[in-house]
């Protein structure tokens, strides 16, 4: 007396080689086709995903996919701010916009990496290392915060891309004499010394009290 039955053996998954894709490169605006070819017992189901989850675009139910390329981060320069001149108490907006795939983070730093000074309308002051964001607002600037200043645009894809703008603070002049009483004996050479900061820079010269030079 016996009894027949049926015997299903299950093999686990296993990639084809010869007919799974490698790593690709593609030019922006190409198309590449990725194939993953599996084998077992049941057949596998294949699935597709990117690393880092952002969506995929499936242009075939095939299981054929059209990978989503990404691209670096590059600066729209019609929208971005170059060297700036400002009044001493003034405001200015400086933008840096980039484009790029995933879409770019932009950071703010001055070049001597002296912080920023961020100032809220209720008149707040912070100061910080970095400033995210694609707008830098310095309001009631003063002629501490003139210098070059980097925006940094990244997305994850290198290279990360900078830009330098520089930042001029015009102010009045402010003159400081060392020793405002000298004497010497007749006939005899002294120097006198006068030290100016303005910006831009100031045309000096010398006068007699009476007015005459």
């Amino acid at each position: 007396m016996f009894q027949m039955g049926h015997l299903d053996v299950v093999v686990p998954p296993d990639f084809v080689n010869e007919d799974t894709s490698g790593d690709v490169m593609v030019p922006e605006g190409g198309t590449v086709k990725l194939t993953c070819r599996a084998r077992g017992y049941p057949i596998p189901h294949v699935l597709w995903r990117r690393e880092d989850n952002i969506d995929l675009v499936i242009k075939e139910p095939s299981g054929v996919k059209t990978k989503d390329v990404v691209v670096p981060p590059d600066f729209v320069n019609e929208d971005t701010s170059g060297d700036v001149m400002v009044p001493e108490g003034g405001t200015v907006k400086l933008t840096c916009r980039a484009r790029g795939y995933p879409i770019p983070h932009v950071l703010w730093r001055r070049e001597d990496n002296i912080d920023l000074v961020i100032k809220e309308p209720s008149g707040v002051k912070t100061k910080v290392s970095t400033y995210q964001g694609e707008i830098l607002k310095l309001s009631k600037i003063t002629r501490s915060e003139m210098g070059a200043y980097l925006c940094i645009a990244s997305n994850g894809v290198p290279p990360s891309v900078s830009k330098r703008i520089m930042v001029n603070v015009h102010f009045h002049p402010v003159i400081q004499v060392p020793n405002q009483l000298v004497g010497a004996p007749l006939n005899t050479d002294v120097t006198l010394e006068c030290y100016v900061e303005a910006s831009p820079k100031s045309i000096n010269y010398w006068v007699r009290h009476t007015g005459k030079y």
